[in-house]
């Protein structure tokens, strides 16, 4: 049965940002900034990374990723435990994904653990790079960053168990869902994300009337969230499409709700 899903992850990209960058969409700048002599280059990859509200730091990916890649040749770079974790990021948002996997790679090396989120973001990129590319090992080496993330490190985490099981779900791994999720439900029971997530993981179980149930309640969730919701779950993504992400989020649980009541009428 095809179905459609959000991915759903506590981090830095939505399918949408990556739909624009696949197209070729692009956006020129001007390297020269007012005042920007006074800043180093790793703040002003956060400013324009981080969407800081002001006339000369709006959000800009290529930006952000310019500056923290001028930040890596300098010789404090080696004792910034948060410069190619963030690097990483912008790679990622732009589906560089060899690029970005480098730098979290390096992250790790020079800090280990010190920013454990790193594994998360391996994780995110290894299972993007196999959708994109449909390669087994990519899906692996997703699936191993993730349960190290969620079993050792943050056994407590919703987003990360959700992820976890976008990826058994995109492999057809229906039954591997079940548990990942059960976790994340009785965290965080409301979560429209683990609620959409459990009813794909019932409606391709063959149970379509806990689907239908479960995407009913999603859609009551997510009809109450909120842009500052929406960015909160999705920082580094552009600020500008937080509003458009929202329908999108609402209309993918719409659809799966129609699949699943044709499911339990059939």
């Amino acid at each position: 049965m095809s179905v459609n899903f959000a991915l759903p992850h506590k981090v830095r990209v939505t399918a949408l940002v990556l739909a624009l960058i696949f197209s070729g969409l692009s956006v020129g700048f001007i390297l020269a900034d007012n005042g920007a002599s006074k800043k180093d280059n790793f703040t002003l990859g956060q400013l324009y990374f981080n969407a800081e509200e002001s006339f000369w730091y709006p959000y800009d990916i290529e930006k952000a990723e310019y500056y923290y890649k001028l930040a890596t040749q300098e010789e404090e770079s080696v004792s910034n435990d948060e410069l190619w974790y963030q690097l990483g990021r912008t790679h990622f948002i732009q589906g560089e994904f060899a690029e970005a996997i480098t730098a979290f790679e390096t992250q790790l090396e020079l800090h280990g653990e010190v920013r454990a989120n790193v594994y998360y973001m391996l994780g995110l990129t290894y299972a993007f790079k196999g959708k994109f590319f449909n390669t087994s090992y990519d899906w692996r080496l997703a699936e191993e960053n993730f349960e190290y993330y969620v079993n050792t490190l943050y056994p407590e985490t919703v987003f990360g168990r959700i992820d976890l099981a976008w990826i058994y779900f995109a492999q057809g791994k229906y039954e591997e869902m079940g548990p990942m999720l059960e976790i994340a439900l009785e965290y965080d029971p409301r979560n429209p994300w683990t609620l959409n997530m459990y009813g794909l993981y019932l409606l391709n179980t063959n149970n379509a009337p806990g689907a239908a149930d479960h995407f009913e309640q999603a859609k009551l969730a997510a009809a109450e969230l909120t842009k500052a919701e929406w960015g909160d779950v999705y920082p580094g993504n552009d600020p500008a499409v937080w509003g458009t992400g929202i329908k999108e989020f609402n209309d993918i649980i719409n659809k799966n709700l129609k699949l699943a009541l044709l499911a339990v009428d059939s």
